[in-house]
């Protein structure tokens, strides 16, 4: 007997409807979890559109977390948090002197927007899929975005040399100086020897005017000492005999502790 010729509807529950068990029970299952993939990505296509123009999960730019933000709001946060800090006087000091160096007086300039605009990019320039991925299993992307700036470093250069200039010291050694006239005798003490080193100097106030994590914007300038070979302490107690006035008179430096009368030479018995 001829088989029955089946209609596309006979085909279709057929498939719906198979006689075997095991083949049904892979279709339903195979229909649910493609009917979850469906709901899934929707759902995920769906919160990727309605966080279109925020900031994706941690997010920082110049330390400070954007993350969730507008872009309006993270110029605002990195500004106020991060930018106005920098823009806050340094103070070098050294030995009692102090100077002010002012960074808006440098030309420091740094592009809040365009280090925002960076940082959206970078999580918004991935693919649609990788997105969806991120979410769905919680992976954000670590995104941090560091400093970029312009500063007129010629400037700084120039205030940094001022103040070698004012701490620059030459050694000199400790001395005595006997006036024949009067009789009395000077101290000279020593001095140590002292000059800046501009480089080293214009590394830790760059880093201390630009730091993301600063505190106490407090500079100590790199400046090397050159010790005198006869110190101040190698000079104690001084004495001075006057043979024409017969007395003997102790110093301590240049300080005259007591006078003693003596007995000195003749021409024949010289002192």
């Amino acid at each position: 007997m001829p088989r029955k010729k089946m209609s596309n509807w006979d085909k279709v529950l057929t498939m719906v409807k198979p006689r075997s068990g095991l083949v049904r029970w892979v279709l339903i299952l195979a229909g649910v979890l493609l009917t979850f993939f469906i709901l899934a990505s929707s759902v995920l296509v769906y919160a990727d559109v309605q966080h279109r123009g925020e900031m994706f999960p941690t997010t920082t730019v110049l330390g400070i977390d954007i993350t969730g933000m507008t872009r309006e709001e993270a110029i605002v946060s990195v500004t106020e948090h991060a930018v106005k800090p920098l823009q806050q006087p340094i103070t070098v000091e050294y030995a009692g002197m102090q100077w002010v160096i002012e960074p808006n007086e440098l030309g420091l300039q740094i592009d809040v927007e365009a280090l925002v605009d960076q940082a959206y990019n970078w999580g918004w320039e991935r693919s649609l899929l990788e997105r969806m991925y991120r979410r769905a299993f919680n992976q954000p992307a670590e995104i941090n975005i560091g400093l970029e700036y312009s500063l007129d470093e010629e400037a700084l250069i120039q205030k940094l040399n001022t103040m070698a200039a004012e701490i620059y010291q030459e050694v000199q050694n400790a001395w005595l100086d006997f006036s024949y006239s009067s009789g009395d005798l000077a101290f000279y003490p020593s001095q140590e020897g002292r000059w800046m080193d501009v480089d080293a100097s214009l590394e830790l106030v760059e880093c201390a005017m630009l730091c993301e994590n600063i505190g106490e914007r407090v500079v100590q300038p790199v400046v090397n000492i050159t010790a005198p070979s006869v110190s101040s302490d190698d000079v104690k107690t001084v004495l001075v005999v006057d043979i024409m006035g017969n007395n003997l008179k102790w110093y301590n430096k240049g300080d005259l502790v007591k006078t003693y009368y003596v007995a000195t030479g003749e021409p024949k018995y010289p002192t």
